[in-house]
C-alpha cells in the first residue's frame, strides 16, 4: 500500500517537472521569437527612414 502511493506521488513530482520543463521551453521559443521579430522589425523601420 505505502509503494502504490510513493509511486504515485513520485509520478506527480515527476509529472510536475516535465510541465515546468515544457513551460519553461515555451516560455524561452516565445521570448527568442518575440527578439526575432523585434530586430525583423527594427531593420524594416530603418530601411523605410
Amino acid at each position: 500500500m505505502h509503494s502504490t502511493s510513493f509511486n504515485a506521488l513520485a509520478t506527480g513530482t515527476s509529472y510536475a517537472s516535465i510541465t515546468r520543463l515544457a513551460c519553461l521551453d515555451v516560455i524561452k521559443s516565445a521570448t527568442w521569437i518575440l527578439v526575432v521579430l523585434n530586430l525583423e522589425l527594427g531593420e524594416t523601420n530603418e530601411q523605410a527612414q
